[in-house]
C-alpha cells in the first residue's frame, strides 16, 4: 500500500509539473496559479468533464436556470475544484505513508510483563530469484518481556482436567494433532499456580507448543511432562498425544524458521525489541505489518471520496437550487396568467401586460432569482431589438417548465395565425393552473400529515407511559 501511495504521489507531481512547463499556459499561468488553479486541471476538464459531463443533460440544465452559463468561469470553477481534489489525494497518501512507515519494520516490541505472551501477525515478503516478491501472511509468538521470574507454584488435583480440556487447541483431540498445542503455563482459577513442560526427547514439539517436525512414517504417539507446582508442591502428570503424519507447505516451513529466529532472541529476558531475519535459506525478507493496513487502504479511499465530492458536490448543490427554482415558478405561474388574462381584458396588448407584470414582479422579489427576474430579462431583449415572440420564447426555454413553454405556445400561435380566441383559451389555461395550485396544496397537506404521524405516535407513547405507570407502581 505503501509503493501505491508513492506511485499516487509521483504521477499527479509529474503531471501538473508537465503542464506547468508548457508553452500553451504560459501566458495564463500566472493567472491561473492566482486563482488557485494549476493547468493540468484544466486540461483534465477540457478532455474528460466537459464533454461526457458538465455540458450535458441535468447538469448543463440547472446551470443554466441558475444563471451560470460563462463556459469560462465553470472552466475555472471545475480547474478549482480538481485543483483541490488533488491536494486532497496527496494529504491522503502522505497519511498512509507515514501510517505505514512506522509499521514497516524489522524490530518488534515485546509486551509487557503484565500484558502476557502474544502472537503477532506479520506480512513477509519474499524477494525470489526474478526480483519479485512474494507475500506470505504468517504469525510469530512473542513472549512477555520479563523484568524478573517469579513463579508461584501449587498442584491441584483439578488442574489436570483443565489441562486436558485446553491442550488440543485447534486441534480436534489430543489423539489427532495436526496443529500446534495449546500447553497452558497458568490456571485462571489460582494466579499462584504455574505449568511447565518437558517435551519429548525426539524434538517433534517444542516448549510452547508448536510442532518443530511431522512424522513421516506415519502417526506417532508423544509424551509430554506437565510440572504442575505451587507453594514448592510439585507433580508430573504423564500425557500422551498422537501426532499426525504431515508434509510442510513452504509457509509452514518460512514461519518455523522466523520462529527459531525469534526465539533465540526470547531466551534475553532483559531485551526489549525483537529482531525479524533479513534472510533466510538465500531469501531476502522485508516486512509490513497487518495492524494498520485496513487504516491505510480506508484513508486512501477517503481520500478520493473527499475528491469526488468535491468536484461534483457542487453540482448536486445546483441540482437542488434548480429543482427550488422550478418549483417556484410553478407555485406562481397562476397568478401569472391570472394578471395576463386581467390586463388583457382591461384593453392592454399582450406585450405591454407581459411587460408590466414582468416589472412589477421584478420589484417585489428584487434580490432573487425568480421567473419575475427571466420576464424582465425577455423584456429586456424586446428593448434591445429582439421581437416579441422571439424574446418570450426565449424565456420559456430558460425556465425549463411545461406550464410557460405551454403558454408561450399560445401566444406565439395566435400572433403568427392572427387568431381572437387568445383570451378565451388564456381563461382555460388560468382555470386550469388555479386547480393544479390547489391540487398541489393538498397534495403537500398530505404529505405534511405523513411527517407528522411518527412524532405523534411518540407522543402518544409518551403519555400512556405517563398514566399507565404510575398505576402500575402503586398497584
Amino acid at each position: 500500500m505503501v509503493y501505491v501511495a508513492i506511485s499516487i504521489i509521483a504521477l499527479i507531481v509529474i503531471y501538473n509539473l508537465v503542464f506547468l512547463l508548457q508553452k500553451t499556459y504560459k501566458g495564463q499561468r500566472k493567472d491561473l496559479i492566482k486563482r488557485g488553479v494549476l493547468p493540468g486541471q484544466l486540461y483534465i476538464y477540457d478532455k474528460l468533464i466537459k464533454g461526457k459531463y458538465s455540458s450535458r443533460g441535468q447538469v448543463k440544465k440547472d446551470r443554466e436556470i441558475l444563471g451560470k452559463v460563462e463556459e469560462e468561469e465553470i472552466r475555472i470553477e471545475y480547474g478549482k475544484r480538481l485543483t483541490w481534489a488533488n491536494l486532497i489525494i496527496l494529504l491522503g497518501c502522505i497519511g498512509v505513508i507515514v501510517i505505514g512507515a512506522d509499521k514497516s519494520r524489522k524490530v518488534i516490541n515485546k509486551p509487557g510483563y503484565y500484558d502476557g505472551d502474544k502472537e503477532v501477525n506479520i506480512t513477509v515478503n519474499v524477494k525470489d530469484d526474478g526480483g519479485g516478491y512474494n507475500e506470505e501472511d504468517i504469525s510469530i509468538h512473542i513472549e512477555a518481556y520479563r523484568m524478573s521470574e517469579e513463579s508461584f507454584e501449587e498442584l491441584v488435583e483439578n488442574v489436570v482436567e483443565y489441562i486436558y480440556a485446553e491442550l488440543p487447541g485447534e486441534n480436534e483431540s489430543i489423539d489427532e494433532i495436526s496443529k500446534p498445542i495449546n500447553m497452558v503455563t497458568s490456571y485462571p482459577e489460582n494466579e499462584e499456580v504455574s505449568i511447565e513442560w518437558v517435551t519429548d526427547e525426539d524434538g517433534y514439539v517444542d516448549s510452547r507448543g508448536n510442532i518443530d517436525e511431522f512424522p513421516r512414517d506415519g502417526d506417532k504417539v508423544i509424551e509430554l511432562l506437565a510440572i504442575i507446582s505451587c507453594h514448592g508442591y510439585e507433580a508430573t502428570v504423564p500425557i500422551n498425544i498422537c501426532l499426525l503424519q504431515k508434509v510442510k507447505s513452504d509457509k509452514e516451513s518460512l514461519e518455523e524458521q522466523i520462529q527459531l529466529f525469534v526465539d533465540v532472541q526470547n531466551e534475553d529476558k532483559n531485551k526489549q525489541t525483537i529482531e525479524l531475519p533479513k534472510e533466510i535459506d538465500g531469501l531476502r525478507l522485508s516486512y509490513q505489518s497487518e495492524d494498520n493496513h485496513l487504516k491505510r487502504m480506508t484513508l486512501l479511499v477517503m481520500s478520493f471520496v473527499a475528491s469526488g465530492v468535491l468536484i461534483f458536490g457542487k453540482d448536486y448543490d445546483d441540482r437542488k437550487k434548480a429543482k427550488k427554482l422550478r418549483e417556484g415558478m410553478e407555485k406562481e405561474y397562476s397568478h401569472i396568467i391570472s394578471k395576463l388574462v386581467l390586463l388583457m381584458k382591461s384593453g392592454m396588448s399582450i406585450a405591454r401586460a407581459w411587460r408590466k407584470i414582468a416589472l412589477d414582479g421584478y420589484e417585489r422579489e428584487y434580490g432573487e432569482r425568480n421567473v419575475y427576474e427571466m420576464m424582465v430579462c425577455s423584456v429586456r431583449e424586446m428593448d434591445s431589438g429582439v421581437a416579441f415572440q422571439t424574446s418570450v420564447k426565449n424565456f420559456a426555454i430558460k425556465t425549463q417548465c411545461e406550464s410557460y413553454i405551454r403558454l408561450i405556445t399560445y401566444i406565439n400561435q395566435n400572433i403568427s395565425k392572427g387568431t381572437d380566441t387568445i383570451l378565451h383559451t388564456m381563461e382555460l389555461e388560468m382555470m386550469k393552473s388555479a386547480n393544479d395550485r390547489k391540487n398541489a396544496i393538498l397534495e403537500m397537506g398530505e404529505k405534511a400529515g405523513t411527517k407528522m404521524v411518527f412524532p405523534m405516535t411518540v407522543l402518544l407513547i409518551i403519555v400512556l407511559g405517563i398514566t399507565i405507570v404510575p398505576g402500575l407502581i402503586f398497584i
